[in-house]
């Protein structure tokens, strides 16, 4: 079976689509959204670009793959997340509620024995990867990259002006040392706890569950905290300049900071209780403005009446990591049916480390600030989490039709029944076959799918010929997300051309809708 790591190194190269290629398929994808004169201009200077610039920055581009078996590996990170200067919860971060609210439903006083049992075996995931026993992923007998694990734990984004830096600390047992301590944030309050022992095992349940009980009581006896966690909510330059701040007016900041940056996971202990499904859903991804550390990889969020969630920095790693992590975590609390009845007995262990902030009046100022914005920011956000048994993958299936395909197809017929006109739509596919592979853009508004939806409003057309367009919008959206799987899309290859080409400072891409035309919002 292998180590976790093992194959990473063999997995093939990330290929270069041919430029003709990529400039068909673009051209395609934008028939849907522009008019037909347009689309004469767009293909006028898509081919111009082909014949002439493109040519020369496509022969860059093999070079580099030729040096690099991931070409895009280098620019991804800070293309596609560290150079972006809004702030990173809501708009980047992943986050969402549990859905085991029909074993652990919500009961006030149970937060620190599920927040305990969630992180213990969260730890357990942990010590699989530093050990490199977690089988290495392999979809369709293709084996994936799993780099992405590397980023899990004792990871944080840390701002930077213009360009944030991403730190990562986890080694596996071979390599070297890892941290041992996790972040826990309570009350407007930080505290680092040692987790991990000399020996590399966990502490046991109750002893994690004895360090939680403290956190929470001594956060609650000494009042309200600051909350300097409301800072990582800001935009990532504001950020930048008091995270500077903190450091310059102390040394204990850049050491809270440090012990922060290191942490394994950040805890968080929110006052929220429960509401509506929709509620919880925007609970979880807004997180706790008082209490969420939102740089850090991955983070818990544990509400007072013991219902959660997660909320984690986006930029290290993508949704099949972080869906591998819960489905381990579930397993692992099904497998204790979801309470421990073991050993109540603890040793004497270190007291968790209050980390107390030195603040001035300019902080306190930009950390009220920040409260205040953010919670505007989240006012803004809507969640509707529909749960339907009406349609299914199962009835998909039967129909001869891929469950993916019908979701992204009905929320293209939903869209032109709002708004008469074609969604634009950012559809994410994975490319983790390929070495150190991240993803690619599936654009699933295709001139199939506008053929369709046209259909399906038109009441002069028969029943057969809207299952017949539906059928052939399906097999389009299908045949894309294979070829986005397999390394052929075009939107990575566009951006590692357009990067090339800043990089080379003599050239910038000029497709209309990837710079200045009146349409540019669309795609």
């Amino acid at each position: 079976m292998g180590s976790t790591f093992e194959y990473d190194e063999s997995l093939p190269p990330l290929p270069v689509p041919t430029l003709e290629e990529t400039c068909r398929k673009y051209l395609n994808s934008v028939k849907p959204h522009v008019t037909p004169e347009e689309l004469l201009r767009t293909e006028f200077i898509v081919n111009m670009f082909a014949a002439g610039e493109g040519k020369q920055l496509q022969e860059k581009l093999k070079q580099k793959s030729r040096r690099m078996k991931n070409w895009l590996d280098d620019w991804w990170e800070p293309a596609a997340y560290l150079t972006v200067r809004t702030p990173i919860a809501i708009h980047s971060n992943i986050g969402g509620q549990s859905w085991l609210e029909s074993k652990w439903p919500p009961l006030l006083g149970s937060r620190c024995e599920r927040a305990t049992l969630w992180v213990y075996s969260a730890l357990e995931f942990f010590q699989l990867l530093r050990r490199e026993t977690l089988p290495p992923h392999v979809i369709a007998g293709k084996r994936l990259a799993m780099n992405q694990f590397r980023s899990l734990f004792a990871c944080t984004r840390v701002p930077s002006p213009s360009v944030d830096r991403l730190h990562r600390h986890f080694k596996t047992a071979s390599e070297g040392p890892c941290p041992r301590h996790l972040m826990v944030a309570s009350n407007g309050h930080v505290y680092s706890v040692d987790v991990i022992c000399e020996d590399e095992s966990i502490i046991s349940i109750s002893e994690l569950k004895q360090q939680f009980s403290w956190i929470e009581s001594h956060s609650k006896s000494i009042g309200r905290g600051p909350g300097v966690s409301a800072l990582t909510t800001t935009n990532r330059d504001i950020w930048a300049k008091n995270w500077k701040h903190l450091v310059d007016i102390s040394s204990t900041n850049k050491e809270i900071l440090d012990v922060i940056d290191k942490a394994l996971i950040c805890v968080t202990f929110s006052d929220a209780t429960s509401g509506t499904i929709n509620e919880n859903a925007h609970q979880a991804m807004c997180g706790d403005v008082h209490n969420s550390w939102f740089d850090k990889s991955l983070s818990g969020l544990f509400n007072a009446d013991g219902t959660f969630g997660s909320n984690n920095e986006h930029s290290p790693a993508d949704g099949l990591t972080y869906l591998t992590f819960s489905h381990f975590v579930e397993a692992r609390l099904q497998y204790r049916n979801w309470t421990y009845k073991g050993s109540e007995a603890v040793r004497k262990l270190p007291q968790p480390r209050h980390l107390q902030f030195i603040l001035n009046p300019m902080l306190c100022q930009a950390i009220e600030s920040a409260v205040k914005d953010y919670s505007v920011l989240a006012s803004n956000l809507d969640v509707k989490i529909i749960d339907s048994d009406i349609y299914s993958k199962q009835k998909a299936k039967l129909s001869h039709l891929r469950g993916d395909s019908v979701v992204q197809l009905a929320l293209q017929l939903a869209y032109r029944r709002l708004h008469n006109m074609n969604a634009p739509t950012y559809e994410s596919a994975m490319t983790q076959k390929f070495y150190h592979g991240r993803t690619e853009t599936v654009r699933s508004c295709t001139p199939e799918s506008s053929n369709w939806t046209t259909a399906m409003l038109d009441p002069k057309c028969t029943k057969q010929a809207k299952l017949s367009l539906l059928e052939k919008a399906a097999d389009a959206h299908l045949l894309i997300v294979e070829e986005c799987q397999n390394g052929r899309g075009c939107d990575r290859h566009l951006l590692g051309l357009q990067l090339l080409a800043v990089e080379e400072g003599d050239v910038i891409i000029p497709f209309p809708l990837l710079t200045s035309s009146s349409c540019s919002y669309q795609l």
